[in-house]
């Protein structure tokens, strides 16, 4: 009877953009996938086995868009799943950030840098979003999409690196310092299934915490 309850979910991190591949802070500027990567996760993407899934979900952003066009690519099962553009989908604004060099954040920004690197969610970017701000209005949105299905079904959902490194950590019960394990090198962060419970608290909206996270100072 506990398993009549389970929702299954496909969590996919869009391909790279030229912005990716050179280490440069995207955000939630719209790009392309990079034109060298886009045979390898196209590829990639034909190969995830889709079983049960009726909807693919994806970030507003051409890259994730391309993504969720291949996950339904073809014949097989899931593959003629529902496809949606969704809003609250969108990746972390990063402010004054976007555009920079990971190297060049480090160098202006020092302090708030070194924060970024060691826990994403203790630190914003001037005029930019918190990780709590990114749980807030991307985690009701899935809950709701897992909660309204048949116990059959799943979804898939397609986020930019950020916002899959958020989910990563949500699902597999680990601390936002655990963050930066999800943003390296695409290739190494296939699609990956997770089992859901009804209401899991894996998706539920925290608290606010005590403390802000400290916003860095602008340039």
């Amino acid at each position: 009877m506990a398993k009549a309850s389970k929702r299954r979910l496909l969590l996919v991190r869009s391909g790279p953009t030229e912005w990716d591949l050179s280490a440069r802070l995207q955000g939630q500027t719209d790009l392309p996938l990079a034109e060298s990567a886009g045979g390898a996760v196209h590829a990639q993407m034909l190969a995830v086995t889709m079983s049960g899934v009726s909807s693919v979900m994806f970030s507003p952003d051409e890259a994730s868009r391309q993504v969720a066009a291949w996950l339904t690519e073809g014949d097989g099962e899931g593959r003629d799943a529902k496809v949606q553009q969704v809003e609250a989908l969108r990746e972390l604004n990063l402010g004054l950030w976007t555009g920079l060099r990971v190297e060049e954040l480090e160098t202006r920004f020092e302090r708030a840098g070194a924060q970024w690197m060691a826990d994403p969610a203790a630190v914003a970017a001037p005029e930019g979003e918190t990780i709590a701000d990114l749980e807030s209005r991307l985690l009701p949105v899935l809950e709701k999409a897992l909660t309204r299905r048949r116990t059959s079904t799943a979804i898939a959902v397609v986020v930019r690196p950020i916002a899959y490194a958020m989910l990563r950590c949500r699902l597999e019960r680990l601390a936002t310092s655990d963050m930066t394990r999800f943003v390296g090198p695409w290739e190494s962060l296939g699609p990956m299934w997770f089992e859901l419970d009804k209401d899991d608290p894996r998706l539920a909206v925290a608290p606010p915490e005590p403390v802000a996270p400290s916003k860095a100072p602008a340039a």
